[in-house]
C-alpha cells in the first residue's frame, strides 16, 4: 500500500492507495473494509479528526464514481465498518482510501489536518456466486 499527505489549500489529509489482484472481469466481490479517524499533536496542538473517509474502487455498485463514504462525524478514533460490493472492470482493482473533508468544513476549521487508518482482513474479499 503506498501512502502519501495530499494538500489542499490550508488542508492536508491522508491518502493510501493499493490493489486488489486476481480478479475475474466481470464478476462481483464483496471486500470488507474498517476506518478510523485519529488525532495526531502537531507543534503541540491537536489536529481534527476527519469528519468522513472515502474508499473509491471502479466498479463499485450503488454509487456514484465508485466513491463510498464512510460517516466518522461522533465516531472519533472508533472502527466503522462497511462492506463494498463491485464488479471486477480489470484482473486488477486499484482501491483509493482518503479521509473525506469538503470546502466548507476547511473553511471553518484552522489549521485541518486529518487522519486515517484503513483495516482491510485477510480473508475480505469474496466473490459473490
Amino acid at each position: 500500500m503506498a501512502q502519501s499527505k495530499v494538500i489542499n489549500g490550508s488542508a492536508t489529509n491522508s491518502k493510501a492507495i493499493s490493489k486488489i489482484k486476481n480478479l475475474k472481469v466481470g464478476k462481483k466481490y464483496a471486500v470488507t473494509i474498517s476506518v478510523a479517524s485519529t488525532v495526531y499533536l502537531r507543534n503541540g496542538e491537536p489536529t481534527q479528526y476527519a469528519p468522513a473517509a472515502m474508499i473509491q474502487i471502479p466498479g463499485t455498485i450503488g454509487v456514484n464514481w465508485g466513491i463510498t463514504k464512510f460517516d466518522l462525524n461522533g465516531k472519533q478514533a472508533e472502527w466503522v465498518t462497511k462492506t463494498i460490493v463491485f464488479e471486477a472492470q480489470d484482473i486488477e482493482a486499484q482501491v483509493f482510501f482518503a479521509s473525506y473533508f469538503d470546502e466548507q468544513y476547511t473553511d471553518s476549521h484552522d489549521k485541518y489536518l486529518t487522519y486515517m487508518h484503513a483495516f482491510v482482513a485477510e480473508n475480505a474479499i469474496v466473490e459473490i456466486p
